[in-house]
């Protein structure tokens, strides 16, 4: 009862994923497809993009199936908005507990979220099996992030040369300063 398709003389291979998407505009979902993306890993979840999501799942709109961001979580003077703000592991324990509750498929962080903060955010997702993925806040050093066992991800890299280098603490606070 199989369908058989005539491979001979063409290329056959698997969906791609683009594990690192960030897309607005619901019109751009179809070229996803178009060029063989059949997967896609938004990085910041807006409410409107679960909507579209629902669309797709249905078969009312021709798009990649999704994995969608929570709203970006990040400090207290975040780097864009919107954002989820935490500032202490009060917020941020509150973060999680918001995020557990909604349609996120993951909690995206960002680099402003000070230690602590991040410490209780990862505790408390563990405690409810909330995934983390996103960037290595600049308050933390990687060891520190990834001994946690929690964030799935580690996005951009961007403080890999601080705590590579054969200075780090020095170079860590140069970084803390410029950012």
């Amino acid at each position: 009862g199989a369908a058989v398709v005539d491979g001979e003389g063409r290329w056959l291979m698997p969906g791609l994923w683009d594990m690192h998407a960030h897309w607005y505009d619901e019109a751009t979902l179809p070229v996803f497809l178009a060029h063989g993306v059949t997967g896609l890993r938004q990085m910041r979840g807006y409410t409107g993009q679960y909507a579209t999501r629902a669309k797709g799942i249905e078969g009312n709109l021709r798009a990649p199936h999704m994995h969608l961001a929570s709203p970006l979580v990040d400090g207290p003077t975040p780097a864009s908005e919107p954002a989820l703000k935490v500032a202490d592991a009060d917020s941020a324990r509150e973060v999680v507990r918001l995020v557990a509750r909604s349609r996120a498929d993951f909690l995206k962080v960002y680099d402003q979220i000070p230690a602590d903060a991040y410490r209780a955010l990862r505790d408390e997702a563990r405690r409810l099996g909330v995934r983390v993925e996103g960037h290595v806040p600049i308050a933390l050093d990687w060891v520190d992030a990834s001994d946690g066992g929690t964030q799935r991800s580690f996005e951009h890299l961007h403080s890999l040369m601080v705590w590579s280098a054969g200075d780090a603490t020095a170079l860590h606070a140069r970084w803390l300063a410029y950012h």
